[in-house]
């Protein structure tokens, strides 16, 4: 059996789903002691945190997942590592991958397309790679745009909040690449307004938005 054929049978156990956890945080020891000396009360304490982005976690302790294989990222101007440097120029930059597509969400792969604006298939201006649209006449990848891909990679900062595209995104390429038998790696990164508290409604199946992809709360602060 070809690679090709592996990658297209349906699997009998359901997608491969694998989420990298941030992870890497330390403590700044000076803080603390420095407090401790001052006579600080200890509930005020800061503590700085070390905090690793997905990509930054991939290809420091996971590169195994995407080394020696085609790989599609689906991203936009929000996936970079702690730097700020793109995870788009990290993938075509390390060594034994191979970044042969881009898949981009809402508002295009470098963030400059309005609100609403449906989006073809174009080249990346900066690495000439083909960008398959995942918010035009397709809204999730077609077998024809996973062809020549071995493991699809989503690194997209969400705004935390039910009502938007990009988490409908990754749910539908996820479910895609599980009928694909296609390993699906999701960067993962911190909710920009907390993630720990479910606020306001859930929505009822009769008026259910079309960018919301589960029965959740409206946001999680």
């Amino acid at each position: 059996m070809t690679q090709h054929t592996a990658r297209h049978r349906r699997p009998s156990a359901g997608f491969v789903f694998l989420a990298l956890l941030l992870i890497g945080c330390a403590q700044d020891g000076e803080g603390a002691a420095q407090s401790s000396s001052s006579g600080a009360d200890p509930a005020t304490i800061e503590v700085a945190i070390d905090v690793r982005p997905g990509i930054d976690v991939l290809l420091s302790d996971s590169a195994h997942l995407v080394r020696g294989r085609r790989v599609g990222l689906i991203t936009n101007q929000t996936g970079v590592d702690h730097a700020g440097v793109s995870s788009i120029d990290r993938l075509m930059q390390a060594p034994e991958v191979e970044l042969v597509a881009l898949f981009s969400p809402e508002h295009g792969i470098r963030g400059a397309a309005e609100a609403g604006v449906r989006l073809d298939g174009e080249r990346d201006s900066q690495t000439g790679l083909p960008v398959h649209s995942l918010y035009g006449e397709n809204l999730e990848p077609t077998s024809e745009m996973l062809e020549g891909i071995d493991v699809l990679v989503f690194d997209i900062q969400d705004i935390g909040t039910r009502y938007y595209t990009y988490v409908s995104t990754m749910a539908r390429a996820m479910r895609v690449a599980g009928e694909h038998g296609m390993p699906y790696i999701v960067l993962d990164r911190p909710n920009p307004i907390g993630g720990c508290w479910p606020r306001a409604t859930f929505w009822t199946p009769h008026i259910r938005p079309s960018s919301a992809c589960t029965r959740s709360p409206c946001a999680m602060d």
